[in-house]
């Protein structure tokens, strides 16, 4: 689901058993649109929803928007992993939806992830400003994470985010919410523990470090060589494990396919947005085997520095903002959210967290030995 609060999702089985996924929203279901059309293009590993009976691909009563889509695996490469043929297949799939067409039919709407950063850097200036008028934390105050490390809980349950690597689903390029998200009548006291605890992580390097992947953003937006012949391609711009069903064991032989869900986020944007899930640091750091595998299947693969460096940045800043948002929300969201996202920061200022990959201190510009 995602970080979609107003939907639910239900296993529904009919009575010759077969198994559906059944997606109830009061928002837009953008996704089961482009997923809808690009099944029909023959993109492999997309499910494809079944047609309303109103000739679309969700049917709406009373506000409530329904869809139905086959229930393809109940196994996620987030718990149990990617096997080589599970990277190649991977690949394949995104190799074939970055070669449809960005004005087909049916995609002609897709937002584009363009090149503004500054509505995000004046909401971390704001975070900046709004932290610095809070009270400092008071000793031993804090959440769960090791103040030492930044490490965390593994995975969380509720939404299958890996607070290691600092990433949650279901924040793609579309995402992230407006300057002012999680204000209102939110205090964000300096002296509750995990207000205190961002304020640690903030004072001990983060606000440097996100100050700086701000920067990095504005540069690589600017640089016109990067810019210029650009492929612009239907990008899925979420698809980490957690967005990976797996259809087979993953054997070396490639045969095992995957399927990859959660559209809601497809963008018409570069290669990278897609590409840097698997350069790693959102909820997995894939080895160099992994991502020979996933060239195996993609075919050749060209990483733009500037290009990816942007695309890490731009996506890094969303995430911290918006779980900073949600620690900062003392009178609107229960303690154990607020807890749990102050693991998932402390997992993106890691050393494996997306932070360090924006700012080049982790990974590569290629794929591969």
């Amino acid at each position: 689901m995602g970080a979609d609060a107003r939907a639910d999702l239900l296993r529904g089985e009919t009575s010759d058993g077969r198994a559906y996924a059944v997606k109830t929203s009061t928002g837009p279901q953008p996704g089961i649109v482009v997923a809808g059309h690009l099944a029909r293009a023959g993109v492999p590993g997309v499910p494809a929803p079944l047609p309303s009976l109103e000739d679309g691909w969700a049917s709406e009563r009373d506000g409530v928007r329904l869809s139905v889509v086959p229930w393809v695996s109940d196994r996620r490469g987030l718990d149990v992993g990617l096997a080589p043929g599970h990277w190649r297949s991977l690949g394949a799939l995104l190799s074939a939806l970055h070669r449809v067409p960005a004005d087909a039919p049916g995609l002609r709407g897709l937002p584009t992830a363009g090149r503004d950063p500054e509505p995000l850097l004046a909401r971390l200036h704001a975070l900046d400003d709004r932290l610095a008028t809070s009270r400092a934390p008071r000793p031993g105050a804090g959440a769960t994470a090791d103040a030492g490390t930044g490490a965390a809980a593994s995975v969380d349950a509720r939404t299958g985010t890996d607070a290691r690597t600092g990433a949650g689903a279901g924040r793609g390029a579309g995402a992230g919410r407006g300057a002012d998200a999680g204000r209102g009548a939110d205090a964000g006291r300096g002296d509750d523990a995990h207000v205190g605890e961002l304020l640690r992580l903030w004072a001990e390097g983060g606000r440097e470090r996100l100050l700086a992947v701000g920067e990095l953003a504005r540069r690589a937006a600017s640089d016109p060589h990067a810019w210029a012949d650009a492929p612009w391609v239907v990008a899925h711009t979420d698809p980490h494990p957690g967005n990976v069903l797996l259809a087979g064991e993953g054997a070396d032989d490639g045969a095992d396919g995957v399927w990859l869900v959660d559209w809601d986020d497809a963008a018409r944007a570069t290669p990278e947005w897609d590409l840097m899930f698997v350069v790693g640091g959102v909820l997995a750091t894939p080895t160099a085997a992994d991502q020979a595998a996933f060239a195996e299947g993609y075919g050749q693969v060209r990483l733009d520095p500037v290009r990816l460096r942007y695309a890490q940045a731009t996506r890094a800043l969303h995430d911290f903002l918006d779980f900073a948002d949600d620690v900062l929300a003392t009178d609107r969201l229960p303690d154990a959210d607020r807890r749990w996202s102050v693991e998932v920061l402390a997992g993106q200022l890691s050393p494996d967290g997306l932070v360090a990959f924006a700012l080049g201190e982790r990974g590569s510009d290629r794929l591969g030995p």
